[in-house]
């Protein structure tokens, strides 16, 4: 991940069709990419880390007859690994349409 996500997805625009899914997932990961690399990434994605350490000491001490609590932590944990997840599969599903685009170039072969 870094500063490659705008030279990726520029080149990407100007080389091929954006209507095809192949290139919108490779620039949609380009995009994750400068997302994560910035300011507001790294700040989202260590605060869902941070909700997930947190919530699951205090549901480590939780007494078990509080289950509303109990319930309340899971969801924060759940919410926290959902944002993630999806920007991460964001990001993987544009690692793996770079890669049938490139293998597309070298072998004229198109991936669908």
């Amino acid at each position: 991940m870094g500063d490659v996500g705008g030279f990726i997805r520029q080149t990407l625009r100007r080389a091929f069709d954006e209507g095809n899914p192949t290139v919108r997932a490779a620039v949609l990961g380009a995009q994750v990419d400068d997302f994560l690399s910035s300011d507001i990434g790294k700040y989202l994605m260590g605060k869902a880390d941070r909700d997930i350490t947190e919530a699951v000491e205090l549901l480590k001490r939780a007494s078990p007859w509080r289950r509303r609590r109990i319930i309340e932590l899971q969801n924060r944990i759940h919410v926290a690994e959902r944002f993630k997840n999806w920007i991460l599969e964001a990001y993987q599903e544009g690692l793996v349409a770079l890669q049938a685009i490139d293998n597309e170039e070298e072998h004229g072969e198109p991936n669908s």
